[in-house]
């Protein structure tokens, strides 16, 4: 007769998928802090910068914060304004410019999405697969200790 395995043993192989899912979890219940006002100082640089991108071309003439956030979600936006187009919420370009300018709410929270979320539960990710180079316990409470960090 084998052995029965204890609760820890049990676990400990899903554990960093537990770990994983609590990441996500805080980051999209988190995701509309704020919102419609901006209390983060650098995320209005960030998606004007993105956002004007459009007009004047990718040099954004400035270089703090770095750039590499702004072109992604100027990637991100004009995916989303593609979508919005097919599906006929936005006729051209300028409804969408006015629609941020209206509210810009769906344009931080697209941003957050693919930027905080999707980054935010990947490092986590990344954390705990480079953890275990150390050790297994290592690896569980540096992603655990990540994943509720906001």
């Amino acid at each position: 007769m084998a052995p029965q395995r204890t609760l820890i043993e049990t676990i400990k192989p899903n554990i960093w998928w537990l770990i994983l899912v609590l990441a996500l979890f805080l980051r999209v219940w988190g995701i509309g802090f704020g919102l419609p006002c901006m209390y983060h100082q650098d995320e209005p640089i960030v998606v004007n910068h993105a956002l004007a991108i459009g007009v004047e071309g990718w040099n954004t003439h400035t270089y703090l914060p770095p750039q590499f956030a702004s072109y992604v979600l100027f990637i991100v936006y004009g995916a989303l304004f593609f979508v919005c187009h097919v599906f006929h919420i936005f006729r051209d370009r300028t409804e969408f410019a006015l629609a941020f300018l209206r509210d810009p709410t769906l344009f931080y929270l697209t941003g957050r999405l693919f930027l905080g979320v999707t980054f935010g539960v990947g490092t986590v990710f990344v954390l705990f697969r480079t953890g275990r180079i150390f050790s297994e316990r290592v690896a569980i409470l540096s992603a655990l200790f990540l994943s509720v960090c906001l």
